[in-house]
């Protein structure tokens, strides 16, 4: 039997697709996804107040077999207008299973999916969890403007001729940049990664 993919749908969020900004698990809060929209008007907390079982999240790159899949058995809209799904049958839970020799079945564990613009986040949970959602005040959205246009200027200075998708550069501070294509939605995203403490910054913009 094949995977079922069902759209779990929470009032507070509106019909689109959303950036993942961050991932944190904590003591105090658990499981918790940042997200935020495409115009930068309001950031999205996903928590899992009673903590969750596994996790994994891949990036777009990796994701075209599960997008051909959505596609075939779906349709587009399914899946490019929405973000979090609950899959049924999930082979994530049966590869679980096989992992622990059938421990995690005693769970009744769920599959919920966050299917965002630049990767998938599939969690494994015996609970719902739990939506807020945060509007980014005139202020806010001014500093995030500022920044990206910092990040934006450092990388013009990068040994790469122009914003071809693939090619690769240097920054003077030792830091690498890359530009590549979103399969999702056919825009592109300049990521800068900084080998030093492994953080990466990453831009999306329309070619």
């Amino acid at each position: 039997m094949q995977e079922k993919w069902i759209r779990w749908e929470a009032a507070n969020i509106a019909a689109k697709k959303y950036h993942i900004e961050s991932i944190t698990e904590t003591i105090e809060e658990k499981f918790k996804v940042k997200l935020s929209d495409t115009a930068n008007k309001e950031i999205i907390y996903v928590s899992f107040p009673e903590g969750i079982d596994a996790y994994r999240n891949t990036t777009e790159s990796y994701t075209l077999g599960i997008i051909h899949y959505l596609e075939k058995n779906y349709n587009k809209d399914f899946y490019t207008q929405w973000i979090f799904f609950k899959i049924e049958n999930s082979e994530y839970l049966k590869w679980l299973s096989e992992k622990s020799h059938g421990i995690s079945d005693d769970y009744q564990l769920m599959h919920f999916c966050i299917l965002a613009l630049d990767s998938i986040i599939d969690i494994a949970c015996t609970s719902y969890p739990v939506i807020s959602v945060e509007k980014i005040s005139p202020d806010q959205e001014i500093s995030e403007e500022s920044n990206t246009k910092t990040n934006i200027q450092n990388f013009e200075k990068a040994n790469i001729e122009n914003n071809t998708i693939g090619k690769k550069g240097i920054l003077d501070d030792g830091r690498l940049v890359s530009v590549r294509k979103y399969s999702h939605d056919g825009n592109a995203m300049m990521e800068i990664f900084d080998p030093k403490d492994k953080r990466r910054i990453k831009i999306r913009y329309k070619n």
